[in-house]
């Protein structure tokens, strides 16, 4: 993916020199950066090779390189989870990271809400709700990682909007209220995606996200 003679940019080789300095058993147990540079400085590069090298270096370390048992009984239960203000940089940060790791074995999930009209025409039924959002298991860039993660084999990296992770982890229709005349009910569906095992929480494009 990066060719044999790549070589850093300036934020690339910042992060790099920060976030990996130290071995795995000597990392503290959490830290919180924030990188910042240029448009096209490679910043995606920048966050996301030592998030999928601490993954897989503590999955090694930890089970011999077997993927880390979940603590959750819900489907999904990622160790790291990328946020991303809109649908398509979501799908775009997705397949990137799928690209990254071509020859390394972590499976990456793409989790999205398609574009919509604003909130004020969001109303109405229940039906045309759950069609403003779309189900990861019917989507044609994730099916094949959902039916990976059901049959057992699970997710180390979920990327994806704030609002369809939200989704996934409170279930559908939580920022609704679910009384019998508001005509919603039992069309939500349950929970999802299990937070007990996230190593890694990156915001991309924060700014945007924050509404700064």
């Amino acid at each position: 993916m990066l060719g044999p003679s790549a070589k850093p940019t300036p934020i690339q080789s910042l992060s790099i020199k920060y976030l990996l300095q130290l071995p795995p058993e000597r990392r503290p147990s959490w830290g919180q950066y924030l990188l910042a540079s240029e448009t096209g400085s490679g910043k995606s590069i920048a966050y996301l090779l030592p998030m999928l090298q601490s993954l897989k270096e503590t999955e090694l370390t930890n089970n011999g390189g077997q993927s880390r048992p979940s603590s959750s009984n819900r489907l999904h239960n990622p160790r790291g989870l990328i946020l991303a203000p809109t649908h398509e940089l979501a799908r775009q940060l997705s397949g990137f990271t799928k690209s990254l790791l071509h020859e390394t074995k972590l499976r990456v999930m793409c989790a999205s809400q398609a574009n919509t009209k604003s909130m004020k025409d969001r109303d109405a039924t229940s039906r045309k709700m759950a069609e403003m959002f779309e189900d990861v298991e019917n989507s044609a860039a994730a099916g094949i990682e959902f039916q990976v993660a059901k049959r057992g084999h699970p997710v180390d990296v979920l990327a994806g909007t704030l609002m369809k992770v939200l989704e996934m982890v409170r279930g559908r229709g939580w920022d609704r209220a679910l009384t019998p005349s508001a005509g919603y009910g039992s069309t939500w569906s349950q929970p999802g995606l299990g937070l007990a095992n996230i190593e890694w929480v990156v915001v991309d494009e924060a700014d945007v996200l924050f509404g700064m």
